[in-house]
């Protein structure tokens, strides 16, 4: 039996190792109470719909799989999207988990990716004169395009592989900060987006 602490990140730990081996809606909750040694209705304490599942699984797999290395500059953010790129390309299965849970309604009690935060931190650093509608709409524009699910998309619809998603996602990136009002961007980040 585990520790009632460690309960959820076993549970989480268990999902997480199934996903590679079959589809997410294939894990059942007794299959996990089973694997960990918990009573099926501890997994529904824990996680009470799917979709709670779904997400902690998500960040889970994402710190685990995907985490980028650390970044304080624009050439650190691309270099740290070609490398999740590369991952997702690794790991398809568990990418496309990621892009699943981004697309359910968010799930309260869970913190945003490291990855989304690191590239809030990073807008609102290097255009301090950019109103925070504009940092807002900037960050998460540059997450969609260096997120899971457009790496899904440009997968299964057009059949494009990491190296060319990464083109796609510099060339998105360079258009995102070129909408900005002009003058709000040290000429760093731009510069650092042109691909």
């Amino acid at each position: 039996m585990t520790d009632a602490n460690d309960t959820p990140t076993a549970v989480v730990a268990a999902a997480a190792v199934r996903v590679a081996e079959t589809s997410f809606d294939e894990i059942s909750y007794r299959e996990l109470s089973t694997a960990v040694g918990i009573s099926e209705r501890t997994v529904y304490r824990h996680f009470p719909t799917r979709a709670h599942l779904l997400t902690r699984t998500a960040l889970a797999l994402e710190a685990q799989l995907f985490a980028p290395t650390v970044f304080t500059d624009w050439a650190g953010l691309h270099e740290a999207v070609a490398q999740r790129f590369g991952a997702f390309d690794q790991h398809p299965a568990e990418a496309a988990l990621l892009a699943r849970a981004a697309s359910v309604s968010a799930v309260s009690g869970y913190d945003s990716s490291f990855f989304a935060a690191s590239v809030s931190a990073l807008v609102e650093e290097t255009a301090p004169g950019l109103n925070p509608r504009d940092r807002r709409r900037t960050a998460s524009a540059l997450c969609w395009f260096a997120s899971a699910g457009f790496w899904a998309r440009c997968r299964t619809a057009f059949g494009a592989e990491a190296e060319e998603i990464y083109r796609f996602y510099r060339s998105s990136a360079r258009e995102v900060l070129r909408a900005a009002p002009e003058g709000t961007w040290p000429q760093t980040a731009l510069v650092g987006s042109q691909a």
